[in-house]
């Protein structure tokens, strides 16, 4: 069965050139066109294309959920929003010049090619689908491509004037993160020592753990214009936005439901296991919202994770596992402490309370005794 679009056209302002039939052809063939054959027409299709669902929109284009975005973030405070707007539309928009040995700078390709990668992984679970659930599961993953680098250009408009670009190199290896001007030199390589512990470049993970330290414990040198009581209470403001209303529960509102158990967890931190404590606040935040990601995406791999962590399987598998609930009485039995929150966290929400409903009764009879006796919530 072939999904059949309105047949749309475009026009290039910018050179006044006739109006072209849009392409009708899928998100992924349209995004195969950019990358593999640099086709100009393909990449003006994907723009006009209304595929966006967000608050008060069911048919947006690409513009039309950064403009949302855009206003979402002014209403939040931020003041930096104009150029992070116009650095996704690049990243979304930008051809590489085809200039011989000329400097390309951004070039969508990339970013289509991410999108075209996590589309073929997928498709043994898309070629089960009904053909209008297939169509609608790629849209949504391009929105959410679109959004998780809107909040990367949110990042880094932010850090622009405030930071520099600081390059660590170990075991033949390289990263590079952003720290404050304020602090150079020799400085930075005391902090890392200090505050980042042994660096490994080739580990995965390696670069977001020891930038979400920096954000967390410079924040102050980082932020000059955002509210100091924001900036308090969340080291990772400008990382992570609100859920986007509207959004079906596979998509954004699982990453809203994350963000109520970020804040649930990591403010009890002190009732949480050792193990789990040792991570602290932020890297604690950080596992969560991997923990939910995976599971949205259906892709949830805790040994790689413990791996990630530092934790042992055991450890992660007490906190956030999926082989609980076999009623043997079993220490493996139990139900692990993060689906216990999120249990609660659900049941505080009117919308979510029906749902959460057998959960709870579960909760009731199974796991009553489990907290008190572990001294764990």
């Amino acid at each position: 069965m072939k999904i059949s679009y309105p047949v749309d056209s475009y026009c290039d302002r910018s050179t006044g050139r006739k109006e072209i039939p849009c392409d009708e052809s899928s998100l992924p063939d349209l995004a195969r066109k950019i990358c593999r054959k640099r086709k100009r027409d393909a990449l003006a299709c994907i723009h006009e294309r209304p595929f966006c669902r967000f608050a008060g929109c069911s048919n947006g284009r690409i513009i039309d959920f950064l403009s949302y975005l855009n206003d979402e973030a002014e209403n939040a405070g931020y003041s930096f929003i104009d150029r992070a707007y116009d650095m996704t539309i690049d990243k979304f928009a930008k051809l590489p010049s085809a200039t011989p040995g000329e400097r390309n700078g951004v070039d969508c390709t990339r970013y289509f090619g991410a999108y075209l990668s996590f589309i073929e992984k997928k498709q043994e679970i898309l070629r089960t689908m009904h053909p209008l659930a297939q169509e609608q599961f790629e849209a949504r993953a391009l929105q959410r491509l679109v959004r998780h680098h809107y909040e990367l250009s949110l990042r880094e408009a932010r850090r622009n004037g405030r930071s520099s670009r600081y390059v660590i190199r170990a075991n033949g290896k390289s990263i590079t993160v952003l720290m404050p001007k304020q602090i150079a030199g020799a400085a930075r390589r005391k902090w890392i020592a200090e505050n980042a512990g042994t660096v490994d470049p080739g580990k995965p993970g390696e670069r977001e753990r020891i930038q979400m330290l920096i954000d967390d414990r410079l924040s102050g040198l980082l932020i000059g214009d955002i509210h100091e009581e924001t900036m308090m209470t969340d080291p990772s403001y400008g990382v992570h936005m609100p859920p986007i209303p509207g959004e079906d529960h596979l998509g954004l509102t699982a990453a809203g439901l994350a963000e109520a158990v970020v804040e649930e967890k990591t403010q009890g931190i002190y009732r949480l296991r050792p193990a789990i404590q040792k991570l602290g606040r932020s890297e604690l935040a950080s596992l969560i919202r991997k923990i939910f990601n995976g599971l949205s995406e259906g892709d949830y791999r805790p040994s790689e994770l413990a791996r990630e962590y530092g934790l042992s399987k055991s450890s992660l598998s007490r906190f956030a596992g999926t082989g609980w609930g076999n009623h043997d009485g079993s220490p493996q039995d139990r139900m692990p402490d993060l689906w216990l929150n999120t249990a609660k966290v659900l049941s505080s929400d009117p919308e979510f309370a029906e749902a959460a409903d057998c959960y709870l009764k579960r909760l009731d009879s199974r796991s009553g005794n489990q907290r008190k006796e572990d001294g764990h919530e």
